[in-house]
């Protein structure tokens, strides 16, 4: 193993054993860590990475009613919901890259 990052092998080898894994079980932090790691010195994935940010961040979503009597209901959820939606569009972005 380089002391930079894993080579792809061990990289997913390590991701193969923690999925093995049941979820209470689960030590993530080293693995999320060397992700890290390689997004700072790998600036090819870096851009990858960006470009992927840039890329799901652009897109804008709309929640609307089938009916135009549950538009305040529409615009209700919309309300409570866009920071759950933000959140999901960020975590989806981290679990392609990662």
């Amino acid at each position: 193993m380089s002391t930079l990052y894993p080579k792809l092998n061990d990289f997913i080898q390590q991701a193969n054993i923690i999925d093995a894994l049941p979820f209470p079980k689960r030590n993530t932090i080293d693995f999320y860590k060397t992700l890290k790691r390689a997004l700072s010195i790998n600036l090819k994935m870096f851009g990858h990475y960006s470009a992927r940010k840039a890329a799901l961040s652009s897109f804008d979503y709309v929640i609307t009613a089938k009916d135009s009597n549950d538009q305040p209901r529409a615009d209700e959820a919309r309300s409570r919901l866009n920071s759950s939606i933000l959140t999901v569009i960020d975590n989806q972005l981290k679990a392609i890259a990662f």
